[in-house]
């Protein structure tokens, strides 16, 4: 028999749409075996998305509270989504982590990297001087400094061509793309396979 679970879960301490309990009676009415929290961890560079500063504790006493109220319907882990641009100090005290950076940097100046279309423009053009592969490179340069702490897995690996701005089959994109997986690799960290692009709608299928 197959196990369904489900290990990259937002909620209402980032930026999901749905409490943890809601998600959890969700996951049960699916006939899922586990299902692990990932909250966005708290990114300085940007509060917008992210669980609050204040809000780590309370995160992990109530997905620790809903393994046991559900103990023996679901198994449910408490993890987080860590960014590179947080502080790795937050990291004890978890199930497990999945790795991601959702920003490049510039000169001092943040541009996220899952915002919208607009926002990947203006950090390719103002942070890296019109240059996508120079911002690509920022981004997976990222990646693997995430991975070399060591998450379960890194998450959304090929996350700069998500709105359609960066060419996927260009060689220059493709080059740094490559090297840097071949770097997480070598660290021995797996990769997800993240659809969500997908499922919002932003990535067409190819035609069989």
């Amino acid at each position: 028999m197959k196990n369904k679970s489900n290990l990259h879960t937002h909620t209402t301490f980032s930026d999901g749409r749905n409490t943890p309990e809601e998600n959890v009676l969700s996951a049960i009415a699916l006939g899922m075996d586990t299902l692990g929290f990932s909250d966005h961890s708290y990114t300085p560079c940007d509060e917008s998305y992210c669980m609050k500063k204040d809000a780590l504790n309370a995160y992990k006493a109530e997905i620790n509270a809903l393994k046991e109220k559900y103990a023996g319907k679901i198994n449910i882990l408490c993890g987080m989504e860590f960014d590179y641009f947080s502080s790795p100090a937050i990291l004890s005290g978890f199930d497990y982590y999945i790795g991601a950076s959702h920003y490049v940097e510039a000169d001092g100046v943040y541009y996220s990297v899952d915002h919208t279309a607009k926002h990947t423009e203006e950090g390719i053009n103002e942070g890296f001087h019109g240059s996508q592969t120079a911002y690509a490179k920022s981004y997976f340069d990222n990646v693997v400094r995430c991975a070399e702490l060591h998450p379960l897995y890194i998450a959304h690996f090929d996350l700069p061509v998500k709105y359609g701005v960066i060419d996927e089959t260009d060689a220059a994109y493709r080059d740094v793309a490559l090297q840097a997986l071949d770097a997480v690799m070598e660290l021995g960290v797996p990769l997800e396979v993240n659809t969500g692009a997908m499922a919002k709608g932003m990535i067409m299928t190819l035609p069989v």
